[in-house]
């Protein structure tokens, strides 16, 4: 059974701690032993109709100055998906962009 669309919509912050490992071989950065970076994903309150997920990048190896160019590019492509639920094509995107 599917929930009502207005269940689906959280009324307080929802964040997603995991690992992510980039699918590009190639990956220019050293991460982790296990080869992946910390990801926070945030879901405000409003999600998907009203906000747009963010994300917070949890990996030392990747530069400060980085991390938060890439958060900021997350950011500017999840403006294209508002409205609508976007969490999986954003990872999808960020994955296939991040060399860029």
């Amino acid at each position: 059974r599917r929930a009502a669309a207005d269940d689906a919509i959280p009324s307080a912050p929802v964040s997603f701690t995991f690992r992510f490992t980039p699918s590009d071989p190639d990956f220019c950065f050293e991460l982790d032993g296990d080869g992946a970076m910390g990801l926070v994903v945030r879901l405000p309150a409003g999600y998907p109709a009203s906000a747009t997920a963010e994300l917070l990048i949890e990996s030392h190896a990747i530069e400060w100055p980085l991390r938060k160019a890439l958060e900021r590019v997350w950011s500017k492509q999840c403006q294209a998906y508002k409205g609508k639920t976007h969490v999986r094509p954003a990872l999808r995107w960020f994955d296939r962009h991040l060399t860029e």
